[in-house]
């Protein structure tokens, strides 16, 4: 009787053990990083050129975090922006609506971009001198895989000036 006792014990230790091991090992919601875990690179091959001289533009996404996402974004992931001191608007972006998601690793650059075009460079050329602010601006967002809640992110990369001379 006492052995059959025993027995029992074990087996409801063991049952409460791995019934509090699978609570644990539930998905917990995810806990969205701060816009300042991310940031926007951009770096032109020069900053002059001439009127219609192409400028190779590289741009990535940063992961400055300690820890490792799955971002969902559109294409082109960074649109670069193009603004003259005599303009009043910058010129619009445009990006497709599709959904490509990516796992971003800690302290990973990530640049989806250049690998769309069919050279494997972004080129901008500009025929109008004068002096150019370029801006790289990037949307994504995360999803939370238990809440399905989301966050949307929008970040700038510091402006890189370029001047075009005749």
């Amino acid at each position: 009787m006492k052995g059959t006792l025993s027995l029992v014990t074990m087996v409801l230790i063991i049952i409460a053990s791995v019934s509090l091991w699978a609570g644990c090992a539930q998905q917990q919601p995810l806990d969205f990083p701060s816009a300042d875990m991310f940031e926007v690179q951009l770096r032109l091959e020069r900053d002059v050129a001439s009127i219609n001289q192409p400028l190779n533009v590289h741009t990535w996404l940063l992961n400055n975090s300690e820890d490792d996402y799955i971002i969902h974004h559109g294409a082109p992931l960074i649109a670069v922006e193009i603004a003259c001191k005599d303009w009043s608007d910058m010129l619009p972006r445009v990006a497709l609506t599709l959904d490509i998601t990516e796992e971003l690793s800690s302290g990973e650059r990530y640049d989806p971009d250049t690998h769309n075009f069919v050279r494997g460079d972004r080129e901008i050329a500009i025929d109008t001198p004068g002096y150019y602010t370029i801006t790289g601006y990037a949307e994504f967002y995360m999803i939370d895989p238990v809440s399905h809640s989301m966050k949307e992110y929008k970040i700038r990369s510091r402006p890189v000036f370029v001047e075009i001379i005749e």
